[in-house]
């Protein structure tokens, strides 16, 4: 069987895209030959990447390369506001999006993680750029070269945005350590023109400094979140810290007197998280109702009648913790809520721009998606499109105008 070839390129590893020609011979039946037109006219690459300057050589010049690298940014962003909120499916995901929000508040909460994370995404970025920089030297095609500035844009990017990351980090690992012989910062206390040996051993002793400190006040408020009182919960901290000096004395009877007392201030804590799981109990059961009774506009059969009069039973005789508690999911709820609001808005005013000034629907948007950019179109700010469509639905269809924005 022979294989055609176009120039010097073998059209058998692009994408057939129209008139084609199916030889019917029966030796010959899977092999397509091309009409009397040219390359450009049938092939795209698998990322949607096509010749656009009449000559497929790999080059495609200066503001050609500044474009698709800013491409690549685009594309990186869009991805990443992706991949936070939705599944592998591109999905919406409630469950990914608090796996997002709780690592983002984990880099907060305990910033030495936070620097982790983004030393590690400088190292990615940096990779990503050394890798598009060969590909575009060695491009063959157009499509090959616009791939390749667009990883080194989206890599460049991703190291900028985590060299920024990284030094707001160490401004918080500085602020929260108490590792230096004055009780603040071990780095603080090292001279400029110090060797990066003594800089980075002094960062070292910051970050375990402000990881432990930080995680006691984690624990703190995950036992007081848990319902204990906060006064039980100092005594927990007291006792323990006294026990630490008894066992440093190395005196019998003081490790045995704090040892009880941190047994007595645990059993305390205890009770107290105890006696508050009923009203957590009841608050999820009256959030569940509230959750139901928000599809139902007017009661229509004896069911809904029932939860609606069994929710208002529940609120009316709830208890101050119970109450406590509801206000808790209410407030974690909203800010949930902000959270997607703002990255909505944010990636909206990003496409804004090309959906207004495109002069008609891209053909990969359709359905709801088609509804929710004719309405951007018409300036629909993200809270008018949430009331219009619901939440889950506008953060979907975004995605979805996006990723075809990305592609195009």
């Amino acid at each position: 069987m022979t294989v055609n070839y176009v120039g010097s390129i073998d059209y058998t590893k692009w994408q057939p895209l129209s008139n084609v020609n199916q030889n019917q011979n029966a030796n010959e039946a899977n092999v397509s030959y091309l009409t009397q037109q040219t390359q450009g006219d049938y092939y795209v690459s698998e990322s949607g990447e096509t010749c656009t300057d009449g000559k497929d050589d790999g080059k495609i010049g200066f503001f050609g390369a500044i474009g698709n690298a800013i491409k690549g940014i685009g594309k990186t962003i869009v991805n990443g506001v992706k991949g936070m909120f939705t599944d592998s499916e591109g999905k919406f995901s409630l469950g990914k999006t608090l796996l997002s929000i709780g690592t983002v508040a984990l880099c907060i909460a305990v910033p030495a993680v936070g620097v982790a994370a983004c030393a590690v995404g400088g190292v990615m970025g940096a990779v990503q750029v050394g890798k598009g920089i060969y590909s575009a030297a060695t491009a063959e095609t157009d499509a090959e070269a616009k791939e390749a500035w667009q990883n080194i844009g989206g890599g460049a990017f991703t190291a900028a945005i985590s060299v920024v990351g990284a030094k707001a980090g160490v401004k918080s690992v500085k602020a929260s350590s108490t590792a230096g012989t004055n009780g603040g910062s071990a780095l603080s206390e090292v001279g400029k023109n110090a060797s990066l040996l003594k800089k980075v051993n002094a960062f070292g002793k910051d970050a375990i400094s402000s990881t432990k400190n930080n995680i006691s006040k984690i624990k703190t408020n995950i036992l007081t979140k848990a319902g204990a009182s906060e006064t039980h919960v100092s005594d927990l901290k007291t006792s323990k810290e006294l026990l630490k000096e008894a066992k440093k004395s190395g005196n019998a009877d003081e490790i045995a007197a704090a040892k009880e007392l941190v047994k007595e201030t645990k059993s305390s804590v205890r009770a107290d998280i105890k006696e508050n799981i009923g009203s957590y109990k009841e608050a999820a059961k009256i959030n569940s109702l509230r959750n139901k009774a928000s599809n139902i506009k007017g009661a229509t059969t004896d069911a809904e009648s029932k939860l609606l009069q069994e929710l208002e039973i529940r609120e009316t005789f709830a208890s101050d913790s119970t109450k406590t508690v509801l206000n808790n999911i209410e407030t974690a709820k909203s800010q949930i809520s902000n959270t997607l609001s703002n990255v909505g808005t944010k990636t909206l005013d990003a496409l804004r721009h090309p959906i207004k000034t495109a002069k008609s629907i891209p053909s990969g948007i359709s359905g709801t998606a088609a509804k929710v950019w004719q309405a951007i179109k018409e300036n629909a700010s993200y809270e008018q499109l949430v009331n219009k469509f619901g939440q889950e639905t506008v953060d979907n269809a975004i995605l979805a105008i996006g990723t075809v924005y990305s592609i195009n």
